[in-house]
């Protein structure tokens, strides 16, 4: 054990040992075991020998050093590059910005009394706003699927109180809404054709509400597919790893 030791011991300086056989045993002073007589020899050598000196000075500072965080040790293991900090961050960025795109361009499920009916019939219908969504109460679009035969498209908008009522016009599948009250108000639109026949009266409606923006974001995080939810909860995750490889390089 003692060859071992010794072999590990070596000294690192430019300076030569007077007495390496003792300069080698320096290690000696840690050991709990070492006898007073022995520690009054290497504690001599210390003071005769400059090499041994300076090799345990430096190597006090260089504990001291790394128990203090001050110096950091080179890693043995290669860091891959998506293990690296930055690129986590700007991965897990750019995967909560598309998700939160992604939000706004998608119409969110649709919900309510009628989702299930309407799905099972194949027959034109309203795009946007869907069943039970949230829309802000100005410059709101409504579109839906042309109607074979149709010349022109009416829009009659009405409130569930019945106190608004409102009739559009347009040979396009789409109509802007006109600027609705602000708080949060359910409506119910219904589309019909000229000529009238070409479509049963009430076959195309829709029922949504109007609300603020918040009120319109939790809508649409609430009604958000599993796919685009588990690609928010990555980005989010990537970013926070990033602060965590930051904070152990």
């Amino acid at each position: 054990m003692n060859n071992s030791r010794e072999s590990e011991s070596q000294v690192n300086s430019g300076w030569e040992c007077i007495d390496p056989v003792v300069g080698n045993c320096l290690w000696e002073l840690e050991v709990e075991d070492t006898t007073e007589k022995r520690a009054c020899q290497l504690h001599a050598h210390l003071q005769l020998c400059d090499a041994c000196r300076l090799d345990q000075a430096m190597s006090g500072r260089l504990e001291a050093g790394l128990q203090a965080g001050e110096l950091v040790l080179p890693s043995k293991i290669s860091e891959h590059w998506w293990q690296r900090s930055a690129v986590q961050a700007s991965v897990g960025s750019a995967l909560v910005a598309a998700c939160l795109a992604l939000l706004i361009i998608l119409p969110p499920a649709p919900s309510g009394d009628f989702v299930h009916l309407r799905a099972a019939v194949e027959s034109p219908h309203f795009l946007r706003p869907v069943e039970g969504e949230v829309v802000m109460p100005t410059s709101t679009v409504m579109s839906w699927e042309p109607v074979a035969g149709a010349s022109s498209y009416q829009v009659t908008l009405t409130d569930v109180d019945g106190g608004f009522h409102w009739v559009g016009s347009t040979r396009n599948t789409e109509l802007e809404l006109p600027a609705l009250e602000l708080g949060r108000q359910t409506l119910r639109a219904v589309l019909t054709t000229v000529p009238a026949d070409l479509v049963m009266p009430g076959r195309i409606s829709v029922s949504f509400s109007t609300g603020s923006g918040m009120q319109m974001a939790q809508d649409r995080l609430m009604k958000a597919p599993v796919w685009l939810t588990l690609l928010g909860i990555g980005g989010l995750f990537l970013m926070s790893l990033s602060l965590f490889s930051r904070r152990r390089q």
